[in-house]
């Protein structure tokens, strides 16, 4: 890997796209579905070098709710899939009601998975130093995935490192990470609520909501409060989280050095605690149900059925639901906002998505072929990402789109295909709500401002996985109902999970990461 950072300068994208693929050194043949393949012999198919002769069956998985339409689109991409590989994909979701659970278990079961969506809110530190997946290195990419290595910068691959090695193929696009409200505009002139600019215009809002409107919650919270607790806490108080340790630890960020003595356990925090007791006011004041905790209702889908006034997410998410109700209730007048403005953003790392080959896979050459096909051949990633064109999108240009009839049974960039996301082809949709690139400009042109030496840092929690695992049965019991405000006393039962977690290891945690974060700043 070493060589490929030297060659690729980070952050930089070419934009040049390979048409052919690069294969082996035998003699080109066409074979009988009218594709080509690479051949010794008529009877011997082989692509960068690897026999593809005997048809095989690839399994993936990925994250989220399975489009309706998904089969449909997945029948036509193996089309594509026989005609250049030889082989077809079967994919299977996850939901996201339940895949923290059953995540881990399909990767220990022992299941025949070739290939797996994950990223650094998604297992991969945990399962990578379990040797769930495939080590990336700088001869695989050339060989297996040609285009990858050609095309995608070098610094996405040092991102995904832990202890030196990468064990997963991020995406090829870093965003900008953050979190915006879109309301009911129809219930804020209803009420007289001036436009939405901080936090205390939305918990107005809220207010006004939960006293006048009978079935709508201000905010439909679901199991937890994460979404929440993006704008009312990190975006709040410019607090900078670390990967690969479960938001648990964090730095706020300030002009001055960063170190491994400014990472702090956001549980300490007195920003942590300042959160905790307004989501507890604002639970009170019946802004989300009492029954949150079990609610399996997606934030999301509430906001677009009506029975939540608002709806907090990343700007992608929130346009996209924005513009659903402009569809079906244009009267509803859906506005969005930026309720932390001047608020730091990272540029997202390119770990923020990814896809692995599982470690197990009887497959794994034909699984880096494919993924090196849906992330860099324009055929394969607008079938995979986007669905069928004409009839779940149409192109706009070269870099725009609109939805097409049936856009809604298989959502465009959606289907749980983030893993392979590319700058390059990537589209914009025509019919964006001009606040959104608002939005995005204004943070584009603030986040090249900001340093965060640790943005690439993954913590290795293999030297005390007990004590991770011990911790995070602690969260499930004590932090959802805090973040929720569900619970009595806020600084009592903040105090108990703090002193369990003690009991549970948490000091050696902090040793090792300390020792960790210590290392990655003299090696960066």
């Amino acid at each position: 890997m070493k060589n490929l950072i030297k060659r690729l300068v980070p952050g930089i994208f070419i934009v040049l796209f390979l048409v052919t693929t690069i294969t082996g050194c035998t003699q080109k043949t066409t074979s009988n579905d009218g594709g080509t393949s690479n051949s010794d012999t008529a009877s011997t198919r082989t692509v960068n070098g690897v026999d593809i002769s005997k048809f095989t069956e690839l399994k993936m998985y990925l994250i989220g709710d399975k489009p309706t339409d998904a089969d449909m689109v997945y029948q036509e991409l193996n089309k594509l899939i026989e005609r250049d590989l030889n082989a077809k994909l079967n994919v299977d979701f996850l939901a996201f009601s339940d895949y923290t659970q059953k995540y881990p278990l399909v990767l220990a079961s022992g299941e025949d998975v070739d290939l797996i969506y994950t990223s650094t809110w998604c297992f991969y530190a945990q399962e990578a130093t379990k040797g769930a997946f495939v080590e990336i290195t700088e001869d695989l990419l050339k060989k297996y995935m040609p285009m990858t290595y050609e095309k995608q910068p070098g610094v996405s691959f040092e991102q995904g490192k832990i202890n030196g090695k990468t064990y997963f193929v991020p995406n090829n696009l870093a965003g900008i990470a953050g979190s915006v409200v879109v309301i009911r505009g129809d219930l804020r002139e209803k009420y007289n609520i001036p436009q939405i600019k901080t936090l205390d215009d939305l918990k107005m809002y809220y207010e006004a909501v939960a006293k006048n409107e009978k079935g709508i919650f201000p905010y439909a919270a679901s199991q937890n409060n994460n979404e929440m607790k993006v704008i009312a806490f990190y975006q709040k108080y410019d607090v900078v989280r670390l990967n690969g340790v479960n938001d648990d630890y964090a730095y706020i960020y300030t002009e001055g050095d960063v170190n491994a003595d400014t990472v702090k356990w956001i549980y300490d925090m007195p920003e942590y605690l300042e959160f905790l007791k307004e989501m507890k006011a604002w639970a009170d004041m019946g802004f989300w149900s009492k029954n949150a905790i079990a609610n399996s209702t997606q934030p999301r889908d509430a906001f677009e059925n009506g029975t939540s006034a608002s709806l907090v997410w990343n700007l992608g998410t929130v346009g996209n639901s924005a513009r659903k109700v402009n569809q079906s209730n244009p009267d509803w007048k859906p506005e969005i906002y930026d309720v932390n403005p001047g608020a730091v953003h990272t540029k997202g790392l390119y770990t923020g998505d990814g896809m692995a080959v599982v470690a197990t896979s009887k497959n794994i050459e034909r699984s880096f072929l494919l993924l090196d096909r849906l992330k860099f051949d324009q055929e394969y990633y607008e079938l995979f990402r986007f669905g069928i064109k004409g009839k779940h999108w149409e192109a706009v240009g070269a870099d725009m789109w609109r939805p097409a009839a049936d856009q809604n049974n298989y959502p465009f960039g959606g289907g749980g295909t983030w893993g392979v996301k590319n700058e390059l082809f990537e589209k914009r949709r025509e019919d964006e709500l001009p606040v959104e690139r608002a939005i995005y400009e204004d943070w584009k042109s603030n986040v090249d401002n900001w340093k965060f030496p640790y943005e690439g840092f993954i913590f290795d929690d293999s030297k005390v996985k007990n004590e991770v695992a011990a911790l995070n049965s602690l969260k499930a019991k004590y932090i959802y109902l805090l973040e929720l405000g569900l619970v009595d006393d806020v600084e009592k039962t903040l105090a108990e999970f703090k002193a369990e977690a003690i009991k549970a290891g948490k000091e050696k945690i902090d040793a090792e990461l300390r020792r960790q974060l210590e290392d990655y700043l003299k090696n960066r």
